[in-house]
C-alpha cells in the first residue's frame, strides 16, 4: 500500500514579481532600464490600489553576464516564491532556463529574448515575449538588404543559438529575393578580434554585409 500526499500552493494574497535582468557585466545599462520600467510600473499600481487590496512586490535579482550567474539569480527568486518572472533579457539565458521554468510552472515575460529558437519552445503557455522574434527582424534586414539594389551579400554572425538561428532565416529570406550569399562566417561568442573574418568578406566581393551580433 503506497500513500501520496499532494501539498497545496497556499495563496496569501500577495503578488509577487520576480525580476531577472543584467544589472552587472556588459549588459548592466540594458538592465537597469528593465528595473527602473518595473519599479515603475509596479508603483503605479500600488498607487492605484495594489492587486487584490494589497500591495504588489517586485523581487530584483541580477542575471549577471552569463548562464551561471543567471541561475543563482533565479535560484533566488525561486526561493522568496515568485508568482511570476520578468526576464530574462539574454537570449542564451533564456534558452538555458526555460526548460527548468515551464517545469515548475512559473510564468516566464522576457522583453528582450528574440531568438528564433524561442519561437516554438514547448513553453505550455508559461513563456511570452514583448519584443518580436529575429524572424521578423531577418525579413526587416533582408528587404532592406533588397532595397539598396545591391545583389551580392556577406553575412557575419555570432556563432550561438541566437546567431545561427537569425542567420539561417535571414540567408532563407535573401534567397527568396534572388540576392546571392557570397560568404557567411560564424564567430566565437569571446573573440576579440574578428579582423580576419572581415577581410574574408571583403576579399569574397561582398557589396552589402549583415552583422548579427550579441
Amino acid at each position: 500500500t503506497t500513500t501520496s500526499t499532494t501539498v497545496a500552493l497556499v495563496d496569501d494574497g500577495i503578488l509577487r514579481i520576480g525580476l531577472l535582468a543584467p544589472l552587472s557585466g556588459p549588459g548592466a545599462d540594458l538592465g537597469r532600464s528593465i528595473q527602473h520600467a518595473a519599479e515603475f510600473a509596479v508603483t503605479r499600481v500600488n498607487e492605484a490600489g495594489g492587486v487584490g487590496g494589497r500591495a504588489v512586490r517586485l523581487i530584483v535579482q541580477d542575471e549577471g553576464p552569463d548562464v551561471t550567474t543567471a541561475t543563482r539569480g533565479l535560484d533566488q527568486l525561486l526561493g522568496s516564491d515568485v508568482d511570476a518572472i520578468i526576464g530574462p533579457a539574454s537570449n542564451q539565458v533564456a534558452l538555458a532556463l526555460l526548460g527548468g521554468l515551464v517545469d515548475d510552472g512559473v510564468l516566464t515575460c522576457s522583453a528582450t529574448a528574440s531568438a528564433i529558437a524561442l519561437d516554438q519552445y514547448p513553453d505550455t503557455g508559461l513563456f511570452v515575449r514583448t519584443v518580436p522574434s529575429d524572424a521578423m527582424a531577418a525579413e526587416a534586414m533582408a528587404r532592406s538588404i533588397d532595397q539598396t539594389g545591391r545583389a551580392l551579400i556577406g553575412i557575419i554572425h555570432v556563432d550561438d543559438a541566437y546567431g545561427r538561428t537569425y542567420a539561417d532565416a535571414l540567408v532563407g529570406r535573401v534567397n527568396s529575393r534572388a540576392l546571392s550569399v557570397v560568404e557567411r562566417i560564424a564567430y566565437s561568442p569571446n573573440a576579440a578580434d574578428v579582423s580576419a573574418d572581415v577581410d574574408r568578406l571583403v576579399d569574397a566581393g561582398a557589396e552589402v554585409v549583415a552583422v548579427i551580433g550579441d
